[in-house]
């Protein structure tokens, strides 16, 4: 690939998730409040707005940008159109972290109670809860009716139906310490933060087809529609996959 450019943020901190609406780009912070908005196109920043401070994980919904706030034991509605937060809600329980939508609820993976909870996003109103026996849910992924749940801890990736909670099982990445997750149409992409791997899945089965070695401690992975980039914590090359 080509390097088209470097553009400032605003702020002198590492952003830790990027998260495109459509529109516009996002970047958010473990160590302050700032939201910063970017448009790919020009490669401009474009404002910082406040939310709740140290967030953690963002998911884009079509409508809505959410954000978890472990420390504050929050999550945040985002309308990202008006470039305001719509409503903060307690998640009543601590260290909120992961989230996916399964087209209709919101799920919201909890460090320390090992629970993924399920709810009704408008009103925020607890529907159940899963559990991972243990496990801490670092990052959640929908796909075709499933979750898909990376334990760092267990060394594995859970998977379970998202409409009755019917768990298929636990299992394991051939790395340590599975952390991102991401989906590309055919097979599911799991970092494993220990051993500077990155192992593709095969959904059917969660079968690992193949482990590709990146940079130190891979974290984030993600799908443009073309490629698999990974965002390693320690290391500055991001690396490009060919799926």
């Amino acid at each position: 690939g080509t390097l088209l450019g470097t553009m400032p943020l605003g702020v002198n901190r590492q952003p830790y998730v990027l998260l495109y609406d459509g529109q516009y780009l996002w970047a958010n912070f473990r160590d302050g409040p700032d939201l910063i908005q970017i448009d790919p196109v020009r490669a401009a920043f474009l404002s910082n707005r406040p939310v709740q401070s140290g967030s953690a994980e963002m998911l884009f919904d079509g409508t809505y940008l959410w954000i978890t706030s472990p420390d504050q034991n929050a999550v945040t509605r985002f309308l990202p159109r008006q470039g305001i937060v719509d409503q903060t809600f307690s998640t009543g329980f601590n260290k909120p972290r992961s989230l996916a939508h399964d087209g209709t609820y919101l799920w919201v993976g909890n460090l320390e109670t090992s629970l993924m909870v399920r709810y009704r996003p408008f009103e925020m109103e607890r529907v159940d809860d899963f559990s991972t026996r243990g496990g801490e849910p670092w990052e959640m992924l929908y796909v075709n009716g499933d979750i898909w749940v990376t334990l760092p801890q267990q060394n594995v990736v859970l998977k379970f139906r998202a409409s009755d909670r019917t768990l298929y099982g636990e299992f394991p990445t051939r790395g340590a310490q599975p952390r991102g997750i991401a989906w590309d149409g055919r097979s599911v992409w799991v970092t494993n933060y220990g051993d500077s791997t990155v192992a593709r899945l095969r959904p059917a089965d969660a079968s690992v087809q193949e482990v590709i070695r990146v940079g130190r401690g891979p974290e984030k992975v993600l799908f443009d529609g073309t490629y698999i980039w990974v965002r390693n914590s320690q290391d500055g090359p991001v690396p490009r996959i060919r799926p």
